[in-house]
């Protein structure tokens, strides 16, 4: 809350780690405040709460709301620009084992369809790219014509899955990956928390 105050005058949002847990989709429970914003600012400390800011480009900043917090209104991403979000930077949310937990928790109170949406917006393939292969590993259903514009919108060269993990595995020539994160520790999410 305090990070919110500190950015009051700039554009802000709560978001990553912190949102998925605001929407209820892993039941971890962050120690650093995660704050987007289009302006440069420090990390900091501030009644022993660590803030991280992250700096967006204009064009993926958009996609959260005000929500009422301890009678506090502050910016916080929705469901969709969450998710799209920690696709973008695992590092800010647990890596990709979270992700695939909080994508397995959010498939029946999400837009699929919002979701891609956001990700093409961002402009980043490598959103779509874990994206498109978390869907088919989870078997979370989707129309086949919102996986066809996914992989309609990737871009050529591989990305890892999980940038904080080594850069080894397989590769997934269908989603332009180095799958270096083992397909049992995705899967272990689906049974929630």
């Amino acid at each position: 809350l305090v990070g919110s105050e500190m950015c009051i005058r700039d554009r802000y949002y709560i978001g990553y780690w912190n949102a998925l847990n605001f929407h209820g989709f892993t039941e971890q429970v962050p120690f650093i405040v995660y704050v987007a914003t289009t302006k440069r600012l420090r990390d900091r400390t501030i009644l022993d709460t660590k803030y991280r800011f992250i700096t967006l480009d204009k064009r993926k900043f958009f996609g959260f709301q005000p929500e009422a917090i301890s009678n506090t209104r502050v910016n916080i991403s929705d469901k969709e620009k969450t998710l799209a979000d920690c696709l973008n930077h695992p590092e800010y949310c647990g890596g990709i084992t979270e992700i695939a937990k909080a994508l397995w928790n959010a498939k029946d109170e999400v837009s699929m369809e919002k979701l891609v949406d956001y990700a093409i917006t961002m402009r980043n393939s490598a959103i779509l790219k874990r994206l498109g292969f978390l869907l088919e590993l989870l078997q979370i259903n989707v129309p086949e014509m919102l996986m066809e514009k996914i992989r309609a919108n990737l871009k050529k060269g591989y990305v890892l899955l999980d940038p904080l993990e080594e850069a080894q595995g397989n590769y997934s020539t269908r989603w332009g990956l180095r799958v270096n994160v083992s397909e049992e520790r995705l899967l272990e999410g689906r049974s929630g928390f």
